[in-house]
């Protein structure tokens, strides 16, 4: 006569198991899942927090903020941290009340910094731009710097609207001649540093004439050629 029994064992990861011998002698052994195995519980919780940031990115890139709300502080704030070439290329054209924002703030053109590179003064008359940053200065202006900015022109300009000038800074201003300079240094009673570096057109000549007529004044002299 054959027995028949069944042990249920229980596996490490939940599985129940019925163990069946049928007594023979060779005995066989069949496993037998009395369930299904449990899968791995979803991380629901994570899923749900990437889901909801997502669609808060969603509601940030379609919401336009209206850079026209500002208060001024904040919108002078951010012209102080620009180069006056991007404040009048761009910034300045962002809205009216930008506009509006940047001629009324006085320290805003008091020390102006007009940056440029070859291309973009083949493009843009960045003369012209240093020539406008001058004007809204009021004749408040104390300091000017320009690269790829500047010329007789402007150092004419300067001489008229800035005599409080105390700082000229003059980098790869190719337009610059030994005339212009020796012209416009004569209307800075009160300069105290200039540097000329690689205006190419200004030699020696023009250094010999700065020496004299600005010697007694001057505290930094940058000549780089």
């Amino acid at each position: 006569m054959r027995r028949r029994g069944s042990v249920a064992l229980e596996e490490a990861h939940g599985q129940s198991l019925t163990l069946q011998h049928t007594g023979s002698s060779s005995p066989s052994r069949a496993f037998l899942p009395t369930t299904s195995p449990n899968p791995n519980p979803p991380r629901l919780a994570a899923v749900k927090v990437a889901a909801a940031a997502g669609r808060r990115r969603c509601r940030r890139n379609m919401e336009a903020r209206n850079w026209a709300d500002l208060p001024l502080d904040a919108i002078l704030t951010i012209f102080h941290k620009l180069d006056h070439t991007d404040i009048l290329m761009a910034a300045d054209q962002v809205c009216a009340s930008w506009r509006r924002a940047a001629p009324d703030e006085p320290t805003l053109w008091r020390r102006i910094t007009m940056r440029g590179t070859e291309a973009l003064s083949s493009r843009i008359n960045l003369c012209g731009l240093a020539c406008a940053a001058v004007r809204r200065s009021a004749g408040r202006c104390e300091a000017f710097c320009g690269e790829y900015a500047g010329d007789d022109g402007l150092l004419m300009y300067l001489a008229e609207q800035a005599s409080c000038l105390k700082s000229l800074r003059l980098i790869s201003c190719l337009g610059v001649s030994n005339e212009g300079i020796e012209e416009a240094i004569k209307q800075f009673p009160l300069l105290e540093e200039l540097e000329l570096s690689f205006c190419d057109n200004v030699t020696y000549k023009a250094y010999a004439v700065i020496g004299v007529t600005c010697g007694p004044q001057l505290k930094c002299l940058r000549l780089i050629v």
